[in-house]
């Protein structure tokens, strides 16, 4: 795994060069990137098409490995990461993730095309780590209004939301949500801060570029950056697809 700087500043983050992001053919692709991340890498995290993995000379780095994609244009994760690394502006937004490289391979072992890429990235925190202070903080402080929203009652008078980060989760979701368009814009309005209201909109440009794509916004894909000042929130993987 490249070596990276684990404090590397937002503004020090640079744009990836785009031939970073073009497939290199390989017989080797899929092993080549997953098999061995790195001598001494551990994994730490896996999916479906996913595998997480850091190493103890690096603590503070993920690389994220992204496997077996047949169209990178219908990648939705691909072309989220792809999108931000290219705006100098997007990459400096602390709601997104520091992305440090990016490389993209084309696995020749197949018959069908079968692309394999990795992310090098800052390793967060799960949103579970915040206490419930912590994420009514957060609400109150990004969102106008956020405790009449956490607060608000079924028609059975229910309770909507069992604890703050599920009623930041739901609130965050909406905006960029199909399903919410009207009621999504005027939640966009009550938000205070401009780098969250523009990390949402971006999403909501990705997603409104390709109908396959999807809003995935949950507790595992909403993490948090920890440093000196109050925790902030980053959007990991906000789109499916």
């Amino acid at each position: 795994m490249t070596r990276i700087n684990s404090v590397m500043k937002l503004f020090e983050i640079k744009p990836i060069p785009p031939e970073r992001f073009t497939p290199r053919p390989t017989m080797q692709g899929l092993s080549k990137l997953e098999k061995r991340p790195g001598d001494k890498a551990k994994e730490v995290g896996s999916g479906n098409y996913a595998s997480a993995w850091s190493t103890t000379t690096e603590p503070g780095t993920v690389r994220k490995v992204i496997t077996d994609i047949s169209d990178l244009n219908n990648d939705a994760y691909f072309q989220y990461v792809r999108t931000i690394t290219k705006n100098e502006r997007l990459s400096k937004n602390p709601y997104f993730p520091k992305i440090y490289d990016v490389q993209v391979v084309k696995d020749k072992n197949f018959d069908l095309p079968s692309h394999s890429y990795y992310v090098d990235m800052e390793r967060l925190h799960k949103l579970g780590t915040l206490s419930d202070e912590e994420a009514l903080t957060i609400g109150r402080n990004l969102i106008h209004g956020f405790d009449s929203w956490m607060n608000q009652t079924t028609s059975t008078g229910q309770k909507m939301y069992s604890d703050p980060e599920k009623a930041l989760i739901g609130y965050l979701r909406q905006p960029v949500s199909k399903r919410f368009s009207a009621k999504g814009n005027r939640l966009l309005d009550n938000i205070k801060d401009p780098n969250l209201k523009q990390a949402l909109m971006f999403i909501k440009s990705v997603l409104r570029g390709n109908t396959r794509f999807f809003t995935d916004i949950h507790n595992e894909n909403i993490m948090v950056r920890r440093g000196r000042y109050a925790p902030q929130l980053v959007f990991t993987d906000p789109l499916g697809g």
